[in-house]
């Protein structure tokens, strides 16, 4: 079937994305909150909308 490797690759990608985004955070020695950084509490408040 098709439906496994279409759910393994948006997995997949979701995986990198999310990735992305801890690298990130961890570059500015962020572990956790936003650490007073205006550009990261505004990424923070966008994912929780």
């Amino acid at each position: 079937m098709m439906v496994t490797p279409l759910y393994a690759g948006l997995l997949t990608l979701w995986f990198v994305i999310l990735s992305i985004q801890v690298i990130r955070r961890r570059g500015r020695s962020v572990s956790l909150g936003d650490g007073g950084d205006a550009n990261l509490q505004r990424v923070i408040r966008g994912q929780a909308n």
